[in-house]
């Protein structure tokens, strides 16, 4: 609460969506999101294969745009990225560990021009929301229907491998925040189910980074498209975790005066009920 987070979002750079990322589905007319995109690149040796997708991790945030975006008086970046970048299991036709170089390089962007990243997993097998930005449009196999268990577990094995990966000396103070799950539907997967999974991720995040200060980021939790208010009391006594909720001023009723009069809220102390923030 002592300092304002002033951030943008770098959407579309690892992970792939029709909305935010255009130029790569114009030639593949078929492709509504990453999924079936990286198959039908696939399909085209001839014109790049997956290819296409490190050229695009090379070309579409570059040096000189992180440099603009401190130079805008902003302070971090949201760098959403998906499981892949860790490993794909068979069948699965994403582009595998290729990014992950590419992040880092971000992230040595990021420290040299004084910006602090919110790592977000943005993507989990099955797709946690079944949108174009959860890698698989119309799948919802996270923690509900196929292998829904399954691939929950193999989510919190990338989440211990991000946590261990920025709570090292290198990149602690670079990447202070790790956002586990974005956007997930609760209507699908059961809030309760979620708001265990939530437990669970925290407890072995701090199982591997310890508590207190300067060990390990800030696990950042979604409200997943409730009211926060429905947070209250959770977690309570948890070590550095915020909540996340999403606005989307394009498609609901929120106004400018209702943000200035704290209608949104972006982050908080889940030990503290809603209205004590």
């Amino acid at each position: 609460m002592d300092n304002r987070i002033h951030g943008v979002n770098l959407a579309g750079l690892f992970v792939l969506e029709p909305l935010v990322s255009p130029s790569l589905y114009q030639r593949y007319p078929q492709a509504v999101d990453e999924w079936s995109l990286s198959i039908a690149m696939s399909n085209d040796p001839a014109g790049g294969g997956l290819g296409q997708i490190e050229e695009h991790y090379k070309t579409f945030i570059t040096e000189k745009d992180i440099a603009q975006i401190a130079g805008a008086g902003l302070t971090w970046v949201r760098l959403p990225i998906g499981f892949w970048t860790i490993e794909v299991f068979p069948g699965e036709p994403f582009l595998a560990k290729t990014s992950w170089n590419y992040i880092i390089r971000v992230l040595q962007w990021c420290r040299k021009y004084g910006l602090r990243v919110n790592l977000v997993l943005q993507v989990v097998p099955g797709s946690q929301n079944g949108f174009a930005h959860g890698g698989k449009y119309g799948s919802l196999n996270f923690l509900s229907g196929v292998m829904g268990m399954a691939n929950a577990q193999r989510t919190l094995y990338y989440i211990r491998v991000l946590t261990e990966f920025i709570s090292q000396p290198e990149w602690v103070n670079v990447v202070p925040m790790l956002s586990i799950l974005s956007e997930p539907v609760p209507t699908s997967i059961g809030m309760d189910q979620l708001r265990s999974f939530y437990v669970e991720a925290h407890r072995m995040i701090r199982e591997t980074t310890g508590f207190g200060k300067g060990k390990g980021p800030f696990v950042c939790i979604d409200n997943a498209f409730m009211s926060s208010s429905l947070f209250n009391g959770f977690m309570n006594g948890a070590d550095r975790v915020v909540i996340e909720s999403h606005i989307y001023l394009a498609f609901s009723p929120v106004t400018m005066d209702s943000v200035s009069a704290g209608t949104v809220q972006q982050a908080c102390d889940l030990g503290q009920p809603m209205d004590e923030r």
